[in-house]
C-alpha cells in the first residue's frame, strides 16, 4: 500500500493504527518501505518508525521531539498521533505524569477530529496507565467504561470487554473469573489472538493469586487451581509466540515467565520455578529495572521457602538497589525531559521571532505598496466619480425639468377637463332649456297651422325629429342616466347602446356599491370607460369586451379587457389626448392604472382607486 504526500488528510493513516492495535509489525514495516513523503510529513514519517523500533526492538530514544511545539498548536489526525506516541515516549522513560496529560491531550483531540482509532488507542492508554498506577477504581471503571462506548469492530469490543471486567475484578475478584472464561471464547472465536493471550494471562493471575479462595469456595483443590493458573500461562505464552521476536511479546513472555515461576513456587516445586526465573532472567535486558525488581523480588521468596536466607537476602539487597536506581532513573528522566521540552520550546520561539520578523517586515513593504496603490486609485476613482457625480447633477436637473413640465402638462389636462365637462353642461343645459323650449313652441304654433293648412304637417315632423335630437345631444352631454341613477345604470344604458349596433359583445359584471359614489368621480370613471371602449371599436377589431368591477376593502378595482388584435408597446409611443385624458382622470379621483397588451392578445387595463 503506498501512503501519499497528504497523507495526513488520507484514511491510509489507519491502516498503520490498525496494524499497530493488532501489533502486526511486519505490515508496518512494509507501509514504512512504501511511504511517500514531503519535507511537510517528514515528522508523520519519524513518529510512525519511532513507534515500530520500539515495539519490534525496544528502542526508546529517537522519538522527534523537535515537532512538539507544532503539533501541541494543531488540530489534525498527525497532531493527535503525535502526542499519543509521545505519550508511549515519556512512559517507556519513566515519566509517567507528563506521559498521562499527553494522552488526555491526545483522547481530546480525537474526540474533537471523531477518529474512531485514535480515540480507541487514546482510552485503552488511558485504562492501562490508571491500573498500573493504582488509581482508584471509580476512575479506572468510569475510563473502561468510555473505552467500551467507544469499540468500533470485534477487535476494540474484545479488548475493551476485557478492560471493563478487568477493572470490575479489582473490585471484587471471584466472581468475575467466569467472565474472563467466557471473554477469551469469544475472542479466540473472532480470531482476536493478541486479546486471547491477555485474557489467559488475567485467568492465569486469578487461579494464581486467588487458589486459596477458590478451594474455600469449593473450587477445586488448591493444587488444581494452581496447575490451572500454569496451563492458562501456558496458552498465553503460546499465542504470545505469534508474535516474536518483537520486543513486546518478548517482554509479555518475561511477565508470564516469572507468573509462572510463582505458581511453580506456590507447589513446592522448586526445580520448575527456578528455570522459569532463570528463562525469564536470559531476557530481561540490563536497564529493563520494572522487570529485574519483580524477578528479584519473587527469586527472594524462593529462596526463603527452600530455606536458603543468605541468597534470599541477596536478592532482597539487589531488589532495594534496583528500586532505588529506578527512581533516580526516573527523577532524572522527568527533569531530563522538560530540560528537552524546556529547550526544545525555546528554539523554536526563537525560530518562530526570527521568521515573525522577517514575515513583520514583508508585510510592512507590502503594506506600503498597497497604500501607493490605493491612492494611486482612490486619486482615479474620485476625478472619474467627479465626472460622474457632474453628469448625475445634470441629468437630475433635466429630470426636475421635465417633471415640472409634466406637472404642468398634467395640470393643463385636468384644467381642460374640467372645462369641457362645464362647456358640455352649459351646451347641455342651454340645448334642453332654450332651444328645447323654442322648438316646442315653433312646434306648437305649427300644429295650429297645419291644423288650418294640411300642407304643414312636414314641417311638424322635422320639428319633432329635431326636438327629439336636441333632447337626445343634451342628455348624452349631461349623462343624464348617470347623473340621474348613477354610474352602473349609466354603463348598462351605454353598453345596450352599443351593443344594439349588433358590432361587439360587452360583458358588464360588477359588485353592488353600498351607495353612490361623488358625482365627479362617477363622470371621471364614466368618461375613462368610454375612452377605452371607443379605442376598442376604433382600433381593436374586437368582438367581445369584458368589464368587471370589484370591490377590496376601501377601494374599487375595474378591470377592462379586450380579445382585440393588441399591439407592440415597444412600437407605440402613448402620448395621445386620449392616453392623456385618461391618465389624468385617474389621477383626479387618486387611482393608478396599469396595462399590457402584446399582438394578438388583445389590450388588458386595471383601475383602481379609494371609494
Amino acid at each position: 500500500m503506498l501512503l501519499s504526500q497528504d497523507l495526513v488528510s488520507k484514511p491510509e493513516i489507519h491502516f498503520v493504527l490498525d496494524a499497530f492495535r493488532k501489533c502486526e509489525l511486519a505490515k508496518v514495516e512494509n507501509l514504512l518501505e512504501s511511504i511517500e513523503y514531503g519535507q511537510e510529513n517528514k515528522q508523520l514519517y519519524e513518529i510512525i518508525n519511532w513507534k515500530y523500533q520500539q515495539l519490534m526492538f525496544g528502542r526508546t530514544e529517537g522519538f522527534p521531539i523537535d515537532s512538539l511545539l507544532l503539533f501541541e498548536t494543531d488540530t489534525s489526525i498527525t497532531s493527535a498521533l503525535y502526542q499519543l506516541f509521545y505519550g508511549d515516549y515519556l512512559l517507556a522513560k519513566g515519566v509517567e505524569a507528563i506521559a498521562h496529560q499527553y494522552y488526555l491531550s491526545a483522547r481530546q483531540m480525537a474526540e474533537a477530529l471523531n477518529d474512531k482509532f485514535l480515540i480507541c488507542e487514546a482510552l485503552k492508554r488511558a485504562v492501562n496507565h490508571v491500573n498500573d498506577k493504582g488509581q482508584v477504581y471509580p476512575l479506572l471503571e468510569k475510563v473502561s467504561e468510555d473505552y467500551v462506548a467507544s469499540a468500533f469492530d470485534s477487535f476494540e469490543r474484545d479488548l475493551s470487554e476485557l478492560h471493563r471486567i478487568r477493572a470490575r475484578s479489582l473490585i471484587d475478584s471471584l466472581p468475575y473469573l467466569n467472565q474472563f472464561i467466557e471473554g477469551v471464547k469469544i475472542a479466540e472465536s473472532n480470531g482476536n489472538h493478541l486479546v486471547a493471550a491477555y485474557y489467559y494471562k488475567l485467568i492465569g493471575v486469578k487461579y494464581d493469586v486467588y487458589s486459596d479462595l477458590l478451594t474455600n469456595w469449593g473450587v477445586g483443590t488448591k493444587q488444581e487451581n494452581l496447575w490451572k493458573s500454569i496451563e492458562n500461562y501456558n496458552r498465553s505464552l503460546l499465542l504470545y509466540k505469534r508474535y516474536e521476536p518483537s520486543s513486546f511479546a518478548v517482554n509479555k513472555k518475561i511477565g508470564i515467565l516469572i507468573n509462572k515461576g510463582i505458581a511453580f513456587n506456590f507447589m513446592s516445586k522448586f526445580d520448575s520455578a527456578t528455570f522459569n526465573f532463570d528463562s525469564a532472567d536470559s531476557l530481561i535486558h540490563e536497564d529493563d529495572y520494572q522487570n529485574q525488581i519483580l524477578l528479584n523480588k519473587w527469586r527472594a521468596e524462593h529462596f526463603v521457602a527452600i530455606n536458603d536466607y543468605e541468597i534470599a537476602y541477596f536478592h532482597q539487597k539487589k531488589e532495594l538497589n534496583l528500586r532505588r536506581l529506578s527512581h533516580r532513573k526516573g527523577i532524572e528522566e522527568s527533569v531530563a525531559e522538560l530540560n528537552t521540552q524546556y529547550q526544545t520550546r525555546k528554539n523554536q520561539i526563537e525560530r518562530q521571532k526570527a521568521t515573525n520578523q522577517r514575515n513583520i517586515l514583508f508585510i510592512v513593504l507590502l503594506v506600503i505598496l498597497l497604500l501607493m496603490v490605493i491612492l494611486i486609485l482612490f486619486y482615479r476613482s474620485r476625478q472619474r466619480m467627479m465626472k460622474v457625480v457632474a453628469l448625475k447633477n445634470e441629468e437630475i436637473f433635466n429630470q426636475e425639468v421635465n417633471q415640472l413640465l409634466s406637472e404642468q402638462e398634467l395640470k393643463s389636462i385636468n384644467s381642460m377637463i374640467e372645462g369641457q365637462e362645464k362647456e358640455r353642461k352649459r351646451v347641455a343645459e342651454d340645448l334642453h332649456d332654450r332651444l328645447g323650449s323654442t322648438l316646442t313652441a315653433a312646434k306648437m304654433h305649427v300644429d295650429v297651422i297645419t291644423g288650418e293648412n294640411g300642407k304643414l304637417e312636414k314641417v311638424g315632423s322635422l320639428l319633432d325629429q329635431a326636438l327629439t335630437d336636441t333632447r337626445e345631444i343634451s342628455h348624452n352631454m349631461l349623462s343624464g342616466v348617470l347623473t340621474n341613477f348613477g354610474l352602473v345604470p349609466a354603463l348598462r344604458d351605454l353598453v345596450e347602446t352599443i351593443e344594439g349596433t349588433n358590432s361587439i359583445r360587452i360583458n358588464l359584471e360588477f359588485d353592488e356599491l353600498d351607495k353612490r359614489l361623488e358625482s365627479q368621480t362617477e363622470i371621471n370613471v364614466y368618461r375613462i370607460l368610454q375612452e377605452l371602449i371607443s379605442n376598442t371599436l376604433k382600433h381593436a377589431k374586437a368582438s367581445v369586451i369584458n368589464l368587471e368591477f370589484k370591490k377590496e376593502q376601501a377601494r374599487l378595482l375595474i378591470n377592462f379587457h379586450d380579445n382585440g388584435t393588441g399591439f407592440d408597446t415597444t412600437n407605440v409611443k402613448f402620448n395621445g389626448i386620449g392616453f392623456k385624458n385618461i391618465s389624468a382622470r385617474i389621477s383626479k379621483i387618486g387611482g393608478v392604472w396599469d396595462y399590457d397588451t402584446k399582438p394578438g392578445d388583445g389590450f388588458h387595463a386595471e383601475i383602481s382607486f379609494p371609494i
